[in-house]
């Protein structure tokens, strides 16, 4: 009806972790997210739900891409896991038992893109080696999908498979296909923010026309 046929899906961040990952359940307990009322802690999306969701998009022509965001945006994941930075020992191996989970609930033709965030990696606490990250995108790739990773953090692979998305003031690296999410959100629009969006950032303009992959409105 709205011509809206992709879904980017946040299921981790700061306040909490949203995904179930069955083999580390301490991820989704309450006391490990943020505890204001309104936040909902304790409430998560389990396996099968999310196969739902996948599964209900596609019937009607809709794709879904899921995000764990990493390395940034991280603190639930670390409240869980007692840990203070994303370079202790314990992040690594739950952070790989958490994707291959998320891959095994969908083959590549319903869920053919996942995100791997990468974004506002702003402290010491936040920051893995990029070898890790690298290794992430390559288990994305390796099972027949396409990553997606920010602009605005890591320097990605040259796999041409890897899709960049813009933000702020960022333009394409001209090595990969790119989404442009640089546009304002919606809930935040004033008419300042609607004259600056039309006039000095129009979606999906730079770049070469082959890489350009389309534009996402938050």
């Amino acid at each position: 009806r709205y011509k809206v046929y992709v879904v980017h899906w946040h299921l981790t961040d700061n306040l909490a972790w949203r995904f179930e990952v069955k083999s580390h359940p301490e991820l989704t307990r309450a006391e490990f997210h943020e505890q204001e009322k309104e936040r909902a802690p304790g409430k998560f999306y389990s396996q099968e739900e999310v196969r739902e969701v996948i599964a209900y998009a596609k019937a009607r022509g809709v794709t879904v891409v899921p995000e764990i965001d990493i390395p940034g945006h991280s603190a639930a994941l670390r409240r869980a896991l007692g840990v203070k930075d994303m370079g202790d020992p314990k992040v690594a191996p739950v952070l790989r038992d958490a994707f291959r989970e998320l891959l095994a609930l969908a083959p590549p033709e319903d869920m053919p893109f996942v995100h791997v965030g990468t974004d506002e990696v702003r402290s010491a606490q936040e920051r893995m080696p990029p070898e890790f990250i690298a290794e992430i995108i390559r288990m994305i790739t390796n099972s027949g999908r396409q990553a997606i990773v920010w602009k605005a953090g890591i320097k990605p692979p040259d796999d041409e498979r890897i899709l960049e998305m813009m933000w702020a003031q960022f333009k394409p690296s001209g090595k990969h296909r790119f989404v442009d999410a640089r546009s304002i959100y919606t809930n935040l629009n004033t008419g300042a923010d609607a004259v600056r969006t039309c006039y000095w950032n129009v979606p999906a303009c730079d770049g070469k026309p082959e890489q350009r992959y389309g534009g996402e409105l938050a």
